[in-house]
């Protein structure tokens, strides 16, 4: 059961942060080229800037990516331990 779960979440999480990576960036390029500059090299800081002047725009953009990320770390919640490897130096 978790590893259905742990599938789900990686197949819609990461997909829902790329596409809400993508919506914040045409949402920035409305509002000039450093803003999309901004997006490309310092998504996060420029994403809560982006919100916090603009939030009528870039509410969606932001509830895309959020839900992309909680996707994500519900993956790294459910990933079950025993199925990890663990490396120990001198064995084979």
């Amino acid at each position: 059961m978790h590893e259905l779960i742990s599938v789900i979440a990686i197949f819609t999480g990461i997909p829902l942060f790329i596409i809400g990576w993508v919506m914040s960036v045409i949402t920035a390029r409305k509002f000039g080229t450093k803003w999309v500059v901004g997006m490309v090299l310092v998504f996060p800081v420029a994403l809560m800037l982006l919100v916090l002047i603009h939030w009528g725009s870039a509410k969606k953009p932001l509830l895309v990516t959020i839900i992309g990320v909680a996707l994500l770390l519900v993956t790294a919640y459910y990933i079950p331990e025993a199925e990890t490897v663990h490396y120990v130096p001198g064995q084979k």
